[in-house]
């Protein structure tokens, strides 16, 4: 059975001892305190707005309103993620991916960002801070991607269980699977949970 992604890395103590730490928080908050340092050189303007790296849709038209939201809610008390827990999972899943590839790990906000605002079509709002009741993930058999709520039903035919929405090419590739694995539920979830996590990176 292969090893799942670590959500911790290893490292070595001045006695070289090894010991567990989860430095998700610490690589976020020097991400922050970066952008805070010199926010002209890094962050851009579209549409007449100067964007926040760290959000998929949050802009503003002066920079002052940007180091104030920047202050204001990309703090250690939300995670450094203004837009909500669905960033986080993004985040999560980047870091995971870096884990598993032992690889580092960088621009974690920057990049659940980018990756939210490249699949979310079309953009939401740049005057919504949490973007978690207007978009849904949906699982399709190319990976997991966020849509606009009001795309999904509409422009994307997806199938819902719950709360989990899936694409038609989902399901065939789900049940291919199941007979494939004589339906052996732990060895489908673990091949789905590998996917899911490459897909996403």
């Amino acid at each position: 059975m292969l090893p799942l992604p670590a959500r911790v890395r290893y490292q070595f103590d001045s006695d070289g001892c090894p010991y567990v730490t989860d430095n998700v928080l610490t690589t976020l908050q020097k991400e922050v305190e970066l952008v805070l340092q010199s926010p002209l050189t890094t962050t851009q303007r579209s549409d007449g707005k100067r964007l926040c790296p760290f959000c998929p849709f949050r802009g503003f038209k002066q920079m002052k309103q940007l180091r104030v939201h920047l202050a204001k809610h990309h703090t250690k008390k939300t995670q450094f993620v203004a837009s909500g827990t669905k960033q986080v999972k993004v985040i999560m899943a980047l870091y995971d991916d870096a884990a598993s590839s032992q690889s580092e790990c960088s621009a974690l906000l920057r990049r659940s960002a980018e990756i939210m605002r490249r699949t979310v079509v079309p953009p939401l709002p740049a005057n919504v801070n949490d973007v978690d009741r207007r978009i849904r993930l949906v699982y399709d058999a190319s990976g997991p991607t966020f849509m606009n709520l009001t795309a999904v039903g509409n422009s994307v035919h997806v199938r819902r269980a719950r709360n989990v929405y899936y694409t038609h090419s989902f399901a065939d590739l789900l049940l291919r699977e199941m007979i494939l694995s004589h339906a052996q539920v732990a060895w489908i979830a673990l091949v789905f949970f590998l996917m899911l996590i490459l897909c996403a990176c």
